[in-house]
């Protein structure tokens, strides 16, 4: 007789292993027992967390399939909020305490699916951006095709995840569970990463990191107003200070830049001063305020406002404003406006 570490005859064991399978399977089906009503309202936890993930994956998808107009904002937008709602789904199964056994499988495919998700979003985003922030390395492919198929692997998990629940031993129906899916159904893979690449990496593209100045407001001191025509009109005044408020409306922190002004009177005249802008941080504003210009009651002039363009500002429209104005010889009793853009 063979005897174990202790001296003891292994033929006085072999009940064990029997015992402590009933006593484990009985246990088991005591506790699903006990937890299996609360099965339902379990499945509808799992639902209301994947409809929140389900409406990110819609929108995700949707910005894949337009990736060559989508700026560096929105991307990471999208991917945040995505993430967010990944995040909350993934605690809520890590708080969950003594869950139902028939849905063991259920929250473990749930889980996994959320984590290649998450993973697969966030990547994407992070090596698109790099891809249009120059990054020309070869191994950009592969870690945008492993991001492509870390989201096919969750949609994958996702599908079986509704599988197992519809074979759940639970007790009462529950709603069925909504479609997520962060890739459009067969999407490429292979080709789809080279496609997404070459769309950050072309010249122009709204992901790549760029400041983009705008005159957003022009005021004036005495307050113009409009008058019953639309014409703006000031109070008789031989001195004009013009502030410009200059907003950062890109992703970038923008670099020393400069604004213009040139007023220029019907006689002829014309007088011109520039103001330095400081660099802004992306969505930043700043007002700029010119010294007094000489204005003469009762003559009309125009103003022109020229903002210098950022390095690769594509958009040039915003940069420049022109006004015309009349200085009244009188009191203008009209309301006061602000010329913006």
């Amino acid at each position: 007789m063979i005897s174990d570490a202790f001296g003891r005859p292994r033929q006085r064991r072999r009940w064990l292993l029997p015992l402590i399978l009933v006593t484990l399977l009985a246990a088991a089906i005591g506790l699903s027992q006990v937890a299996t009503p609360s099965s339902p309202l379990l499945a509808e936890d799992v639902r209301s967390r994947a409809i929140e993930v389900s409406r990110r994956a819609d929108v995700f998808r949707e910005l894949l399939a337009r990736m060559g107009s989508v700026n560096r904002v929105e991307l990471q937008t999208v991917t945040d909020e995505a993430l967010v709602r990944i995040t909350d789904a993934r605690s809520f199964i890590d708080e969950l305490e003594n869950p139902p056994p028939e849905f063991a499988a259920v929250l473990a495919l749930f889980d996994l699916a959320l984590e290649s998700w998450g993973d697969g979003t966030a990547g994407l985003t992070e090596h698109l951006l790099a891809a249009a922030d120059g990054d020309e390395g070869l191994g950009l492919t592969d870690q945008v095709t492993d991001d492509l198929l870390e989201l096919r692997a969750g949609d994958r998990l996702y599908r079986e995840l509704v599988a197992a629940l519809a074979e759940a031993d639970v007790t009462q129906p529950v709603s069925p569970l909504p479609d997520v899916r962060f890739l459009p159904e067969g999407y490429p893979v292979g080709p789809g990463a080279q496609t997404l690449l070459a769309q950050a990496r072309v010249d122009g593209s709204p992901l790549s990191l760029e400041a983009a100045l705008a005159v957003e407001q022009v005021t004036t001191v005495p307050e113009w107003v409009l008058d019953t025509s639309g014409t703006l009109v000031l109070d008789a005044t031989e001195q004009l200070v013009v502030r410009v408020v200059v907003t950062n409306a890109g992703n970038a922190l923008s670099e020393l830049s400069a604004v213009s002004v040139e007023v220029a009177g019907g006689d002829g005249s014309a007088q011109a001063a520039t103001v330095e802008v400081p660099a802004l941080e992306a969505g930043a504003k700043t007002t700029v305020t010119f010294d007094p210009l000489v204005v003469t009651p009762g003559r009309s002039y125009s103003l022109v406002v020229q903002l210098a363009l950022s390095p690769g500002e594509g958009e040039t429209a915003d940069n420049s404003r022109t006004l015309l104005f009349r200085v009244n010889e009188g009191t203008v009793t009209t309301t006061t406006t602000a010329a913006s853009g």
